[in-house]
C-alpha cells in the first residue's frame, strides 16, 4: 500500500511536469537559485557605489572647509591696511569655498539616500537568495526520496519496471480449439505451457497512457496498458540473437490472416523462401509464419519489418526463436488485435 502511494505520487509529479522527467524542474529551480544570486551582486554592486559616493562627497566637504578656515584666518591677518586686492581674491575663494560645501552636503544628503536604499536592496536580495538556495535544496531532497522510492518499486518487481503479480484468473477455455475466419485453429496444451506466459490482468505501474503496448523482451511479456494500475499480459516469443530490434514506434495497420512477404535478407539466409518473395507472398492460413493476426510496426513513417503476430508453435513461447518478430500464440493475438487501435505507441525494450 505505501509503495502504491508513493507510485502515484510519481505519476502525479510527472504529470503536473514538476518531475520529469526531473531535468526541466531542475533546471528552472536552478535558474532561479542564479536569477537570485545574480540580483544580489548587482544590489552589492550598487550599494558599494553608493558608499563610495558618500564617502568622497565627505572628504570633498572636509577639504573645502578646511580651505574655508584657512581663507578667513589670512583675511583677519591683512586688515584694512594691506592691498584690497589680496583681499578681493581671499574673499572669493571664501565664496567659493562655502558655495562648494553647500552643494557637497546636498550631494551627501542625496547619496546617503542612495546607500540607505542600496543596503535595503542589497537585504532583501540577499533574502531572495536564500529562500531560492532553500527551495531547490528542498526540491532536490524530493527528488532523491522520488528516485530512491522508485528503485525500490523496481527492485520489487523482480529488478524490472514491470510489476508482475496475478490480478486476474487465466481463462483456460480461450485457448480451446476453434474456427476463425474459415481457418480451424488447434487447440493449445496450456498444462505443458509454463502458467505465466498465458494471457493474464496483472497489476502493472506504468506512467504511458492506455492502450499503449509495452514489449520486456528479457522477461517475454508483452504488457498492453488498461490504466488504473492494470495491464493485460502476454507471452511472447523474441527474436534470435542477432535479430532483436528495440525502440518507440506505433501500430500503423493491422491484419487478419495477413500474407506473408519474406524480406530479401531472410530469402538470402533460407533461399527456399524465394517463391514467397516480391509480389508473391504467402497466403493467409495456419500454417503461414505471420498466424492469425499481424499488427504492422512503423517507426517515424517508415516499416520497420517488424510484427507482432501470431504462431501456431506455442512452444515458442517464452524463447528467443523468431527471425526478430514478435510472436503471440494465434489465441492471444486474436484477443490483443481486437484491444488495440492503428496508431497506438509500442515501446520495445531489450534486456
Amino acid at each position: 500500500m505505501k509503495l502504491s502511494k508513493i507510485f502515484f505520487a510519481i505519476v502525479l509529479f510527472t504529470t503536473l511536469g514538476v518531475a520529469s522527467c526531473t531535468s526541466s524542474g531542475e533546471s528552472s529551480y536552478g535558474s532561479a537559485v542564479s536569477a537570485s544570486y545574480s540580483s544580489r551582486d548587482n544590489a552589492n554592486v550598487d550599494a558599494t557605489k553608493a558608499k563610495n559616493a558618500v564617502l568622497t562627497l565627505q572628504k570633498r566637504i572636509k577639504r573645502s572647509e578646511r580651505l574655508l578656515k584657512r581663507s578667513e584666518r589670512k583675511y583677519t591677518r591683512l586688515g584694512k591696511r594691506k592691498a584690497i586686492k589680496q583681499r578681493k581674491k581671499l574673499t572669493n575663494a571664501i565664496t567659493k569655498y562655502r558655495f562648494e560645501i553647500k552643494v557637497s552636503k546636498k550631494s551627501l544628503i542625496k547619496a546617503e539616500r542612495a546607500s540607505l536604499k542600496a543596503d535595503k536592496k542589497l537585504v532583501r536580495a540577499e533574502r531572495k537568495a536564500i529562500k531560492a538556495e532553500k527551495r531547490k535544496m528542498a526540491f532536490d531532497a524530493r527528488q532523491a526520496k522520488l528516485e530512491k522510492a522508485r528503485i525500490n518499486s523496481e527492485k520489487e518487481s523482480s529488478g524490472s519496471l514491470f510489476a508482475l503479480s496475478r490480478s486476474g484468473p487465466i481463462e483456460y477455455s480461450d485457448y480451446k480449439s476453434r474456427k476463425d475466419g474459415g481457418f480451424k485453429l488447434p487447440a493449445i496444451p496450456v498444462k505443458k505451457m509454463k502458467k505465466q506466459f498465458l494471457r493474464q490482468e496483472v497489476k502493472y505501474r506504468s506512467w504511458e497512457k492506455r492502450g499503449t503496448l509495452i514489449v520486456d523482451t528479457k522477461n517475454r511479456y508483452l504488457y498492453l496498458i488498461e490504466g488504473g494500475g492494470k495491464a493485460m499480459r502476454y507471452g511472447i516469443g523474441v527474436g534470435k540473437s542477432g535479430f532483436e530490434w528495440a525502440g518507440e514506434a506505433t501500430v500503423a495497420w493491422k491484419q487478419e490472416w495477413p500474407k506473408w512477404t519474406p524480406p530479401q535478407e531472410m530469402i538470402d539466409r533460407k533461399p527456399k523462401l524465394a517463391k514467397y518473395g516480391g509480389e508473391n507472398g504467402m497466403k493467409g492460413g495456419p500454417k503461414n509464419p505471420l498466424g492469425a493476426r499481424a499488427l504492422y510496426i512503423f517507426q517515424n513513417g517508415k516499416d520497420t519489418l517488424y510484427r507482432l503476430h501470431g504462431s501456431p508453435e506455442w512452444a515458442s513461447i517464452g524463447t528467443a526463436a523468431s527471425s526478430g518478430c514478435i510472436r503471440l500464440i494465434n489465441q492471444d493475438i486474436i484477443d490483443l488485435y481486437e484491444r488495440v487501435r492503428p496508431g497506438a505507441k509500442i515501446i520495445v525494450k531489450q534486456g
